[in-house]
Order: structure tokens, then sequence, then C-alpha cells
């Protein structure tokens, strides 16, 4: 076992993937072995060297001081579903086993319509007990966000969320008067770091905390 995580020796990797609009992409990364076991360092590729060291922070460790004690014995995971046509989301969600689905969204006039078929594809595959949410990447203006929740809502026959919908604390506010649906924020936005407490209750309903951007399970 090591004392000290060898980076020079990390074996590093390129996986063939899928982005969020379904088109071929790579991840990559390394594998990081520390005293405690192996961690991931897998950064997105346009981030900057702030991102980086956070997820360097978080990669680093699983392996060297370990986890806390787990609060669970099981949580459910999601697949991610890419911004795909109806029949391989379907079979993506199928496939996966998961009884919960996070289903990437644009929301746009003329793709609208595509979104709606493919959220009710998914609700197909994992049944109408499955938890499903939906992912616009921080896309939409107030308008836009309220008719496209509606709307992508009734198909899914009830979003557990929708994560993000616009970009500014502002904007997710007015959204989430506007709407039955929970919304939730994803914790390590950068834009974020200045809102109070207070602001951030009155914009959202859920926080998404994920661990490589956020630097770590102790984060």
């Amino acid at each position: 076992m090591r004392t000290l995580i060898d980076f020079d020796a990390a074996p590093a990797f390129a996986i063939p993937a899928i982005d969020a609009r379904g088109g071929p992409t790579v991840c990559e990364g390394m594998l990081l072995e520390g005293p405690q076991g192996w961690g991931e360092f897998s950064p997105p590729a346009d981030g900057g060297d702030t991102e980086a060291a956070r997820w360097l922070t978080a990669a680093a460790e699983p392996g060297t001081v370990g986890w806390p004690d787990p609060l669970r014995g099981r949580v459910p995971i999601a697949v991610p579903v890419p911004a795909v046509g109806t029949d391989r989301a379907h079979a993506m969600a199928a496939s996966s086993g998961c009884r919960a689905a996070d289903v990437t969204v644009i929301g746009t006039a003329d793709s609208l319509a595509g979104d709606i078929a493919r959220v009710a594809a998914v609700r197909d595959a994992i049944g109408t007990a499955g938890a499903l949410r939906c992912i616009p990447y921080r896309r939409w203006d107030v308008d836009t966000a309220v008719r496209a929740i509606e709307a992508l809502d009734e198909a899914a026959g009830g979003l557990e969320f929708v994560e993000h919908p616009c970009r500014t604390i502002g904007e997710l506010a007015a959204v989430h008067h506007r709407v039955d649906v929970l919304v939730a924020v994803d914790a390590s936005a950068a834009d974020l770091a200045e809102v109070t407490p207070g602001a951030l209750a009155d914009a959202a309903d859920l926080a998404v905390l994920r661990c490589g951007p956020l630097g770590g399970v102790r984060r």
C-alpha cells in the first residue's frame, strides 16, 4: 500500500462518452492511489486552474484521509440522459437499471417538442414510481423556463425537480415563485459564492451537491 500519492505513476484514462447534447466526447482523467484507497481526478476540459484544484482536492480525499462514515446504507443513483432521440433515451434509461433519471432538455421554441418526447420516453422506461429530473444547464430566461417547466412536468407525469433553469439568482427566484415544480440550484456554481442564505432560499427548494467541483465530501 502506498504511503503517499505518486502522481507520476498515476494511470491516466480516456473513455468515450456522450455530451449533454448527445454528441461524442471523451472523459479524461487520472486515478490516484493513496494509503486509504483510490480517487478519480477528471475535471472538465474547459475549466480553469481554480476549478481543477478543487477537483484535485476531491480526488485526493478518499485515498488519503478517507471519506466520513456514511449516513445511509443505500443511496439511489440516477442515469444521465443527454439530448438524444426518444428511442435512444428510452433504451439508455431502461438498460441502466436505475429508478431515477436526469434528463437534459434544451427548451427553445424549436426543441421543446423533442424535449417533451424525450421526457415522456424516459418516464415510460423508469416507470411511474421513478424520480425524473430535468437539467437545462441554465439556458433559459424566466418566461421560457416557466413555459418549458409546465410542459415538461405534464409530460413526465410529475418532475421531482428542475435543476438551475436560469443563470442569475434573480431569475431563479422569479421562476421559483411561478411554478409548482421544485427548483434546485447547482451548489458548485461560481456565481452563488456571494449569495446570501436568504436569497438562496427564495430562489430554490434544493441544492445539488457535486463532490468534484465542490472540493470533496467534507465541503
